[in-house]
């Protein structure tokens, strides 16, 4: 890199297509860690608040059978949230879901 001063408010670097996204990473990494905490926090109090259901649970609510509730999942029709490999649905999305508003449903 070969910085060039032009004026007292512009700098020119001389950067290759790699280096710039090797720059542009490590500084979404380093911006992203510091708001990370901040969203880990309100999305894990916000579904701390909600009920959530098993797969089980779901298709019982919506009276579907859980290769129903599978389809649905695959076909992003309603889609649950990912715990590992368990299913969640949280009470806001299946009644949501219920009232036929899927065009506002929460993923």
């Amino acid at each position: 890199m070969f910085p060039e001063q032009l004026n007292t408010n512009t700098l020119l670097v001389h950067l290759t297509s790699q280096q710039l996204l090797e720059l542009m990473s490590k500084t979404f990494a380093v911006e992203l860690e510091k708001v990370l905490p901040y969203v880990l926090s309100a999305v894990k109090s916000s579904i701390n608040e909600q009920k959530l259901y098993t797969r089980k649970e779901a298709a019982e609510k919506l009276n579907v059978s859980l290769t129903t509730l599978h389809n649905w999942k695959v076909q992003g029709i309603l889609v649950p949230m990912q715990s590992g490999r368990k299913c969640l649905y949280t009470a806001e999305q299946l009644d949501t879901f219920l009232n036929g508003r899927t065009d506002e449903l929460p993923y």
